[in-house]
């Protein structure tokens, strides 16, 4: 700062002097030229001057307009910090009395700056920034009164000075604090050995719109913007100055760690200072500070200010003490950090105010003198601004040093609210240590009135009871959450939050904060449609914020997480959602099916996505962010999901997060008319491109819906808009979806099988080829009495075998595919019922339709063939099979003619043999009549057969028996 000083005199001095010393006759070019030149040589840095003129009447005097002193750098001696300036002005104003100039006097009637600017740059150097001191280089002066040098400034600039100097010899000078025209002929400057050999009085010194600014490490310190100084000084021949006036700062700021201080609040200073250029110190012998309404006393010095001090660097040493109040003040929100109240536009604030402390220490830059500031306000009053009511009974009292700021109360009430806070915070200038007390029950509208804006955090409202102790460091780059531990409670009471993509509204419920873990009971809330309750616990909270999910971290979690209704597709829209898509599924009402919100025709494809476009996360992105840092346990009992425009149902859900991996254990659900199981796993990691890997169970499902609502599933079975009825699945499918939340086709691998009882199926393009060819209109709707498909899914295509179909009076059983680009195949058996067998002999060979057709009365088992766009194809019988089918026929055929001969041949020849026996029996007894005679009787009269004809007669039986092998 030493050089901001002295460059402002020493500029003051040569234009004073310029009306004494030069001619006439020297134009204002050549009197500009020689300032800069001579400027800048003294100072070390560029001076540019617009305009020089002076005169003599009735005064002497001197305008200059457009002055700028160019930026200059210093480093301590430490090589530790640096400082630099740059000044300039609009005009310089300089009128002096000519009688007093004679008595070696220089009485300074009128001096006017306008539009003085100061920019100060402080900067801590790194080890790699930092030089051997504040100049480096080798310094010249001559003994003749002029002289030059060159100095080589530290890193960062070309630090090359041209200085005169004089003396009474030559000499150079080399070193790490070397200044320009050091030596032996160094020259002399005010306040060095001698002092100076006039007296100066300024009268009248004013600087009017000064504006001075402050960096630290290139962020913003200090700033007073539209300052008007009005001052009278001496400076007497020892040098030593007395200054006497008054500062108006209608603005200023204070920029800390804790936030911004003065927004608002103007500044009045009347001082009266002395200044001993031989001793280096500023004395306060009075200053009276006026803050917005608060009067503050100002008493002490400032030492180490010599300005023939050998390094280019003065080191202020303060010894400052200040009081202030108790006064009422009209702007107490000025005196606040910002951080505590940021929104002021339209707030009107009051209180009483009392203010002590003191400074002392050396003010280097980039460090912090020892200080001490204790403020006491009582009867505070907010109101008008962002504010929905206003606030009483704010009252701070509190104490801030280098080191800590103690909070002995913090308290204020509103309409129904009321907060209290305690604590300290260590080290709040580097790593702050956070030990504080919350008790309030308060009004979030006020509390979101009164914090900064954040259009990602929307406006709250409701209210909430906080018991909370916080203790912890807060760290650069890290969540306070993350590294702060709290301990206590929160109840919300009819919470919402507005102004964002997802409002919140109606949220009750309670959480208890014990360090990292978050522990939630029966909170609820609605979102558009949805409502949600939560219970459970959740470690490390902090990570679930979607601002912090570029960082690594995940939460522990154990959720039960119930809703009456959840609409997904409001809450997690996919990316594209709503837009045009390309293509369209199969069937009567395909089209419409492919056009909802966001749906393609399966194939994976759509014509944009507003993710990709915009750079903005879709909904379902941010969903899948949230779920992919939650790992643990999760219940799900949901009465209506609403997802991608279908409902479920009496959702019940069991399983596990796994950093963006969902493991089912068991999920049931109702779903087109119907139930569903599924267990298995779903991987969001990939929010565009979902993967899954699900056994499913579904039962009665209705298959008009289940088909039609699902256009991908419509695309790869056909059988959306043509069928009605139930249906059984059984599958365990693997694969993903696309961006739109629907089924990427090309990805899908499934091995499963499909039942179908009951029901009709209209209008199939398959169907309507078959009517056409067997010339029957009415085949265009048939009942299902039975269907069966086993399935294999894999590479885009649907692939069944031994498929069995009863519809109507026709039995189908085949095997083929269909595919996700639009073709069919299928190779099967036909039973055409006998009644619609017609049309069939015209369309056959006639050797082959006689046989096949020769009896009728008889179904045709009839080879097909169907192949070729599944939206029209073709139907052909194969003619391989059904020249084997008819040969096969032919032989069936003679076989069963032959059978039926070969029958009749075996039943006249056993008639003939039965016919032969009977006769030759009947000969044989006749002639054994004619040869035997009759029976004899006994005693008792009986008849008694004769033994001889007896044997005859059964040797002549044995004799037939042998001749025709009968009994």
């Amino acid at each position: 700062m030493k050089r901001v000083g002295i460059g402002i005199l020493v500029l003051a001095g040569l234009l004073l002097l310029v009306p004494l010393v030069v001619p006439r006759l020297i134009s204002s070019d050549a009197l500009r030229a020689r300032l800069e030149t001579a400027l800048s040589a003294r100072l070390g840095r560029s001076v540019e001057i617009g305009e020089v003129t002076f005169g003599l009447r009735p005064l002497p005097q001197v305008h200059a307009e457009n002055i700028r002193l160019g930026r200059d750098r210093s480093v301590n001696e430490e090589g530790t910090s640096a400082t630099e300036t740059e000044i300039s002005a609009n005009s310089l104003d300089l009128a002096v009395a000519l009688r007093p100039l004679f008595r070696k006097e220089v009485e300074v009637v009128r001096a006017t700056a306008d539009g003085l600017v100061v920019d100060v740059w402080l900067e801590a150097l790194a080890a790699g920034q930092r030089g051997g001191g504040p100049a480096h280089g080798s310094g010249e002066g001559r003994g003749d009164g002029s002289g030059d040098g060159q100095t080589d400034g530290p890193s960062g600039g070309d630090g090359k000075h041209s200085s005169d100097g004089s003396g009474d010899g030559a000499g150079s000078g080399k070193g790490a604090n070397s200044r320009p025209g050091d030596g032996a002929g160094a020259a002399r400057s005010p306040g060095r050995e001698g002092g100076p050999n006039v007296s100066v009085r300024v009268e009248s010194l004013v600087l009017s719109d000064l504006q001075l600014r402050v960096h630290k490490d290139g962020s913003p310190l200090f700033s007073m913007d539209h300052v008007r100084e009005e001052l009278e000084a001496d400076i007497a021949v020892d040098g030593v100055v007395h200054l006497t006036g008054k500062t108006e700062a209608p603005a200023w700021r204070l920029d800390t760690p804790t936030g911004s201080f003065g927004d608002g609040l103007p500044a009045v200073l009347e001082k009266s200072l002395r200044f001993d250029p031989n001793s280096g110190d500023l004395r306060i012998e009075s200053a009276e500070l006026d803050l917005g309404g608060l009067p503050v006393e100002v008493s002490g010095t400032v030492g180490g200010l010599q300005t023939g001090a050998q390094s280019d660097e003065i080191v202020p040493v303060l010894d400052l003490t200040f009081s202030g109040g108790p006064g009422r003040i009209e702007n107490i929100v000025g005196l606040l950090p910002s951080a505590w109240v940021s929104r002021t536009e339209g707030l009107r604030s009051s209180g009483s105010l009392r203010v002590t402390g003191s400074v002392t220490g050396p003010l280097r830059p980039g460090d912090v003198p020892e200080f001490s500031l204790s403020l006491d306000l009582s009867d505070g009053h907010l109101e008008g601004g962002a504010l929905p009511t206003a606030i009483d009974q704010l009252l701070a009292k509190l104490s801030v040093d280098p080191r800590s700021v103690a909070i002995e109360r913090l308290s204020a009430r509103a309409a129904g609210s009321s907060i209290e806070a305690r604590g300290t915070v260590e080290n709040y200038q580097t790593l702050p240590k956070v030990d504080l007390a919350l008790d309030g029950d308060l009004d979030l509208a006020l509390l979101s009135a009164l914090a900064p804006h954040d259009p990602k955090s929307g406006e709250l409202s409701g209210r909430a009871d906080v018991q909370l102790v916080v203790r912890g460091t807060i760290v650069e780059g890290k969540d306070p959450a993350e590294t702060l531990d709290p301990i206590g409670t929160v109840a919300l009471e009819n919470v919402a939050v507005r102004g964002i993509e997802q409002p919140v509204e109606a949220m009750n419920g309670t959480a208890a904060v014990r360090g990292r873990e978050l522990e939630v009971s029966a909170l609820s809330f609605r979102m558009g449609d949805s409502d949600i309750a939560i219970d459970g616990k959740v470690a490390n909270f902090w990570v679930l914020d979607p601002r912090s999910f570029d960082r690594p971290g995940t939460s522990r979690a154990d959720l039960v997480v119930r809703s009456e209704r959840l609409d997904l597709d409001a809450l997690a829209p996919p990316a594209g959602a709503g837009m045009s898509t390309s293509g369209s599924g199969a069937g009567a009402s395909s089209g419409s099916a492919g056009s909802k919100s966001g749906a393609n025709s399966g194939t994976g494809s759509n014509s944009g996505s507003s993710s990709a476009a915009t750079g903005t996360p879709s909904g379902f992105e941010v969903f899948a962010g949230f779920l992919s840092r939650l790992e643990g346990p999760i219940r799900l009992q949901i009465g209506t999901a609403r997802v991608r425009e279908m409902d479920w149902t009496h959702v019940d859900g069991r399983g596990a997060l796994d950093a963006g991996r969902i493991r089912i254990d068991g999920m049931d659900l109702e779903a087109f008319g119907g139930k569903l199981a599924a267990i298995g796993s779903v991987d969001i990691r990939n929010p565009k491109n979902p993967a899954f890997d699900l056994g499913v169970q579904a039962t009665a499902l209705e298959a008009s819906r289940f088909f039609t609502d699902n256009p991908g599933l419509s695309k790869l079975s056909g059988l959306g808009g043509f069928v009605q009825g139930t249906v059984d699945l059984a599958a365990q499918t693997k694969g993903s979806l696309d961006e739109t939340f629907q089924l990427d086709l090309r990805t899908l691998t499934s091995l499963g099988n499909l039942e179908m009882e009951g029901g009709k199926i209209t209008g199939h393009p398959i169907q309507t080829a078959l009517a056409g060819y067997l010339g029957q209109s009415d085949l265009r709707t048939l009942p299902i009495h039975d269907w069966l498909q086993p399935f294999k899914v894999r590479d885009g295509r649907v692939e069944f075998e031994k498929v069995l179909i009863k519809a109507g009076d026709f039995t189908l059983s085949g095997s083929g595919w269909s595919s996700i680009a639009g073709d069919v195949r299928l190779d099967a058996d036909l039973l055409v019922p006998a009644n619609r067998t017609a049309q069939l002999r015209s369309k056959l060979p006639a050797a082959v339709a006689d046989v096949l057709l020769g009896k009728p009365g008889e179904p045709v088992l009839l080879p097909i063939t169907v192949s070729g766009p599944a939206a029209k194809p073709s139907v052909q019988v194969d003619d391989g099979r059904l020249t084997d089918r008819a040969r096969a026929r032919a032989q069936e055929q003679l076989d069963a003619e032959k059978k039926k001969l070969e029958q009749q041949l075996e039943a006249e020849k056993e008639a003939l043999q039965k016919k032969l026996e009977d006769e030759a029996k009947k000969r044989a007894k006749d002639t054994l009549d004619d040869l035997l005679p009759g029976p004899k009787t006994d005693s008792s009269g009986a008849s008694q057969p004769d033994s001889l004809a007896g044997k005859l007669e059964e040797e002549v039986k044995g004799v037939l028996k042998g001749i025709f092998k009968r009994k």
